[in-house]
């Protein structure tokens, strides 16, 4: 494979992470290096280190088949650190859907991209039957991104966890098909029924606790957002209370970020807005909750109540947490003032009034009120407007 190299001609591919596109197959090289280092400035040359990490460039759609190659051969060294760098490219492109608007150039670079990895698709799926758990977690870190496959991989994740008995491994599997289900667009929303029952009977039936959770968190994006009355039909009635107890234990975080115990928190009130509001009133009501975790149940609340559903798993992904000011916050986010008083019906005044009577949320002042959904940020204000609402 890599004889290929030299018959690219690497100097006229076009902008390279680094320039220097002529060094390319000697960076493919290094990546043999029996010195670890080399091998580590080898990778960070090939698909950008730190900040510059899972960056896409016009050399990239050339390098992607190389090093897919190169990660399926048994002998390469670092093959899960291999693994791990060539996530960042799909990850790139799987979250550009919740940012700026790209070029044209941008757009057919990363559709280029994605297109290499396509190609180097069964080699990939076929890593998952490899012995070394590290390998198999961060081949399937890397397949959750390739969620244009879905009819493939669904399948093929459901057919290894059912051989698999790792419970880490499970897990990783279950996180990987959370993904893939909640990035659905609706003509392929017939995979979430197709495949619901399958989640339901794990959180109902799983030996192991943290797959159960796991379970649970997944079968939430079965959920079709166009509809609001199918919850009891394709969830086990167990689900609410094992995502509720998940926000206090965090005993399964299901992605890298969600080590990081808010990022874990906000995922878990992400997946109970889906469901009926009373399991997130139940949350605001309890003292042990801190002010920082109350504002971000009121988030979760307001997202429930006053936006629909498919604008829902859009709203999880802007950026920033709410503060008095708006400095950590993105611009491309205007306020929009969603709620309107002729069109507020009785859920909408019994989540605003559980927010008002909950002092823990008042203790510090935010913005996430108007910043998220144009209402009132002072309680006062808030309590006037749902007195309006109770005439």
């Amino acid at each position: 494979m890599l004889d290929a190299l030299d018959k690219i001609d690497w100097e006229n591919t076009g902008y390279h992470v680094y320039g220097q596109q002529e060094l390319i197959p000697d960076r493919f090289r290094s990546l043999l290096s029996p010195n670890p280092e080399t091998r580590e400035l080898a990778r960070g040359f090939l698909l950008g280190s730190q900040q510059d990490a899972g960056d896409i460039y016009d050399t990239t759609p050339a390098i992607i088949p190389f090093l897919i190659e190169l990660v399926t051969q048994e002998d390469t060294p670092d093959r899960e650190e291999l693994l791990r760098d060539l996530s960042g490219p799909l990850e790139y492109i799987y979250f550009q859907r919740y940012t700026k608007p790209l070029s044209l150039h941008m757009m057919q670079l990363c559709l280029n991209t994605y297109g290499a990895y396509k190609k180097g698709i069964d080699s990939l799926v076929d890593m998952l039957a490899n012995e070394e758990k590290p390998i198999q977690i961060s081949c399937i870190h890397l397949l959750r991104y390739m969620t244009d496959e879905v009819e493939y991989l669904i399948p093929e994740l459901i057919t290894h966890f059912r051989r698999e008995s790792e419970e880490e491994v499970q897990t990783a599997l279950l996180g990987c098909l959370k993904t893939l289900f909640s990035s659905l667009e609706r003509t392929r929303y017939s995979l979430k029924e197709a495949y619901s029952s399958f989640f339901k009977a794990l959180v109902e039936s799983h030996p192991s606790h943290k797959v159960r959770v796991a379970a649970a968190r997944a079968s939430v994006d079965t959920l079709n957002p166009v509809s609001t009355t199918q919850e009891t039909d394709r969830l086990s009635s167990l689900v609410p209370g094992i995502l509720a107890r998940e926000f206090w234990d965090r005993c399964c975080p299901m992605l890298a970020y969600e080590q990081e115990e808010s990022y874990h928190r906000q995922q878990i009130v992400r997946d109970l807005s889906f469901l009926q509001p009373g399991y997130l009133i139940d949350l605001l009501r309890s003292p042990d909750l801190t002010t920082r975790d109350a504002h971000l149940v009121v988030r979760g609340l307001l997202a429930h109540t006053f936006l629909p559903p498919e604008q829902r798993r859009l709203h999880w992904h802007m950026d920033g947490y709410p503060r008095l000011d708006n400095s950590k916050f993105i611009e491309e986010y205007p306020v929009t003032r969603h709620l309107k008083a002729p069109t507020a019906g009785q859920k909408e005044r019994t989540v605003l009034q559980a927010i008002v009577n909950a002092n823990i949320v008042w203790e510090n002042p935010t913005n996430l009120f108007s910043y998220f959904y144009g209402l009132p940020d002072s309680r006062e204000e808030l309590r006037d407007l749902l007195t309006i609402l109770m005439r």
